[in-house]
């Protein structure tokens, strides 16, 4: 039965390939993922890749792609001799899957994928049309994939096999595989060789990002602090600390709607050190670690004294709503002490408006 099934989507192939001829741009083909996949494998001449258009409906960089990128002929005569090219709205149908199984994480993203569906490479955002063929032939090379690069550094533990890997995973918005296999590797590194090679960044980054473990970055700043500050800076290492602290905190709440929780022993040491980096200031780090601190202790009045406190500091957006997630995420909190909380903060922000 399958080998049915693979003859007459190797028939239908051809059919597709005869349609391309005709096609001024990019020939998008009706067709799943998996259906790709199965073209791919008996392809008999060079399309053996995919590339599959990752947008939704709301993204105005992915309608000006497929208005005014992909129906230029160069373009089409590019994809359509190397790829079989598919699209698919990423909030419909398999789409989800799709974004989970690939972590896409912005639109438009354009996945390159081989017969078996692993990933070669990737382009993320909008593009003129030769510097988005110029992306795209680089993403097609397998040398240049974060498969092939891992591998490398698997075989030679350098710093510029590590570097390589980086940059791509990176470009490719790969956060979360970054954070992991820097804090899988930091101790093997040699740190004066790192910081040559420019992968501060990468361990300024992992040592903040949220719903990873960002222990191992903690504690390889912690150890070599001195040489670090004299290196990039004594102000800059805090407040890398200071973030991961916070991180560190967010993530002992909120690790319901993550795959990492850390240790209370962990928490409890990163509300210290923040009370230290960030005494006497009232910013969003300081004031999260004040309602950890009051919470590890038991003291749950405490903390709803600091909720309603909390309605009248003039935060950042993105500071309100990551106070409030933690507030909502503490069970003992009465639902009517939030209703109370957004009824405070609403007639706040209403004497705050101007008069017209």
């Amino acid at each position: 039965m399958k080998k049915t099934m693979l003859f007459l989507m190797c028939i239908l192939y051809s059919c597709f390939a005869i349609a391309q001829s005709v096609t001024k741009g990019i020939h998008f083909e009706n067709i799943t993922l998996q259906q790709a996949m199965i073209q791919a494998s008996c392809s008999r001449d060079s399309i053996n890749l995919i590339f599959l258009d990752c947008y939704t409906s709301w993204c105005a960089p992915c309608k000006k792609m497929s208005e005014e990128v992909f129906t230029q002929e160069t373009v089409g005569k590019f994809f359509n001799n190397r790829f079989i090219n598919i699209k698919m709205d990423m909030e419909k149908g398999l789409g989800p899957d799709i974004v989970k199984k690939y972590g896409v994480v912005a639109f438009p993203t354009f996945l390159i994928l081989d017969s078996e569906g692993n990933e070669v490479g990737r382009v993320l955002g909008w593009k003129e049309s030769d510097e988005f063929i110029k992306q795209v032939k680089q993403a097609s090379d397998i040398t240049n994939s974060s498969i092939y690069l891992k591998s490398v550094f698997m075989k030679e533990k350098s710093i510029s096999a590590a570097g390589n890997y980086l940059k791509i995973l990176d470009k490719s918005f790969k956060n979360k595989e970054s954070s992991q296999f820097m804090s899988q590797y930091i101790d093997s590194l040699d740190l004066f060789e790192m910081l040559s090679a420019d992968m501060w960044k990468y361990i300024r980054y992992g040592a903040s990002v949220r719903g990873c473990n960002v222990i191992p970055f903690q504690r390889y700043i912690e150890r070599n602090k001195a040489y670090l500050s004299d290196k990039v800076g004594a102000e800059i290492v805090n407040i890398t600390l200071l973030k991961s602290y916070n991180s560190t905190i967010c993530d002992y709440f909120l690790h319901s709607q993550k795959e990492y929780m850390p240790d209370k022993e962990d928490v409890l040491k990163a509300i210290e050190y923040t009370k230290i980096l960030a005494s006497g200031t009232e910013n969003a780090k300081y004031m999260i670690a004040k309602i950890a601190d009051l919470y590890l202790c038991g003291d749950i009045s405490g903390v709803i004294k600091m909720y309603g406190f909390m309605a009248y500091r003039n935060l950042s957006l993105n500071n309100q709503a990551r106070i409030e997630e933690i507030y909502l995420s503490i069970k003992q909190i009465p639902q009517e002490k939030h209703d109370y909380y957004k009824k405070i903060k609403r007639e706040y922000m209403e004497r705050r408006l101007p008069s017209v």
